[in-house]
């Protein structure tokens, strides 16, 4: 919802305050965001342990006991997928691809061993903010070290460049920081098959402490003026509006005297 806010207000005030949502598809066949759940349930059973699953693996992993990571990660893998692929050829496809990615997650989990330690999976974060304004957000993961805490986001299709991170334009990240005491890290973690297990962006640091601040002001500033009754235009951002699903009710293309295709 944050997001939807800063990407386009008229957007956000469809969604959330009209509550309209696009008619939902029925389909038979696993979509990107489903296989990104499956994905998701497999590493929150790996490291803390979930119902109906395999699990948890219970111990800091090393290179000596890799290849039994590896085999219970796949393990869960198969069973968190089971159902999808009883009767449908192409749900198999989506088990290959992310058992496929298995030793490459397992590999960097040992790297990141050496500076974090899993904490905590699936956890819910809300903090206050000015007026009150309450911020939740569901995490997908939290790290200790002795410093504090670091949030992963697993990613397993697009991720926000470093850039749009960095400016405050894409704001999961920032705001995943302010739900939690002592945050010194977020990142992304992508699992793709091209690139394995990578990090494409993340802050850290007074770079982040700077950058919270900066974006719960500006949240805070931005509920002030919607409670006064500013208005939620919307912004026409090509990025934005290729993928949004109000487009029918702001009529966007009609801005230019013409349809789009």
């Amino acid at each position: 919802r944050h997001q939807q806010l800063i990407n386009c207000p008229y957007q956000f005030f469809a969604a959330q305050c009209l509550k309209l949502q696009p008619p939902e598809e029925i389909s038979e066949l696993l979509s990107k965001a489903d296989y990104g759940e499956r994905v998701h349930a497999c590493l929150e059973a790996f490291h803390g342990g979930r119902a109906g699953l395999p699990g948890p693996f219970g111990r800091p992993l090393n290179p000596a006991n890799r290849a039994e990571a590896v085999a219970l990660l796949d393990e869960i893998a198969q069973v968190a997928f089971a159902r999808d692929t009883e009767d449908n050829f192409q749900h198999r496809g989506w088990l290959a691809r992310w058992r496929a990615l298995i030793p490459a997650y397992v590999d960097w989990q040992i790297r990141r061993q050496g500076d974090w330690q899993v904490d905590t999976t699936e956890v819910t974060g809300q903090r206050e903010l000015a007026d009150g304004l309450q911020l939740k957000g569901r995490l997908d993961r939290v790290d200790r070290n002795p410093e504090g805490r670091g949030i992963i986001d697993y990613k397993t299709g697009g991720t926000p460049r470093q850039q749009d991170v960095d400016q405050g334009e894409a704001v999961q990240l920032t705001t995943y920081a302010l739900l939690l005491d002592n945050v010194r890290r977020v990142e992304y973690l992508k699992l793709d098959p091209r690139e394995g297990a990578k990090v494409p962006a993340a802050l850290e640091g007074e770079g982040l402490d700077e950058l919270k601040t900066a974006v719960a002001d500006r949240l805070a500033d931005l509920h002030r003026a919607i409670r006064a009754g500013a208005p939620l235009p919307a912004w026409g951002d090509p990025a934005t509006c290729s993928y949004c699903e109000m487009n029918g009710l702001c009529r966007r293309p009609a801005w230019y005297g013409r349809e789009e295709t």
